[in-house]
């Protein structure tokens, strides 16, 4: 493709948009819509550079076909949203946390009882949803999981948002990377 005009690649309709970057030496990465040999459509990422060489200014330009990365991303995209609803029809709480006590995710169910945002529990801890006495028992019945590597059946009362104290039983257990870390 070496020597080659850039827009003979670029989708019809957006020739203009991406002539205007090329004669402003815009040189950041965008996104426009590539036309094949064979004219199927295809998303495609430009990044051009504008330099002095040899007394000349010069300008170089490439083009990236992103169809397998935005593949890779509507898959990604698609799974993330079948486990969020497999997550969410599970009536019993469901919550996965870092090995610093953060939580990664959580079910409906326990935003129901936690009174916790799900959207925005990521990065938290127990001690930002629940009172410290009993942030302080889930930290130590964790830490105790991840020195045994072993799970723990605790049968516990809990006072849900409305403060009507519920009867639980929890399953907490380490879950292993591909790696085998915790």
């Amino acid at each position: 493709l070496s020597g080659k005009n850039i827009l003979e690649f670029v989708y019809p309709e957006q020739i203009d948009q991406v002539a205007e970057k090329i004669s402003s030496d815009y040189d950041k990465p965008y996104e426009v819509s590539g036309t094949r040999r064979d004219e199927s459509i295809f998303p495609m990422e430009v990044c051009g550079k504008t330099f002095n060489f040899k007394s000349k200014t010069v300008q170089v330009l490439s083009i990236r076909d992103l169809s397998k990365t935005k593949k890779i991303e509507q898959d990604l995209k698609e799974q993330k949203y079948q486990q969020k609803i497999i997550l969410d029809n599970i009536i019993d709480m469901v919550w996965l946390k870092d090995t610093k006590g953060k939580f990664i995710t959580a079910n409906k169910a326990f935003g129901l009882v936690s009174g916790a945002d799900i959207e925005s529990l990521c990065g938290k801890t127990d001690f930002d949803i629940w009172p410290e006495e009993i942030a302080k028992k889930y930290l130590a019945y964790e830490k105790e999981i991840m020195e045994t590597e072993k799970h723990k059946r605790i049968e516990e009362s809990v006072i849900d948002i409305n403060g009507k104290e519920r009867y639980v039983e929890t399953i907490r257990m380490p879950i292993y990377d591909d790696e085998g870390e915790i």
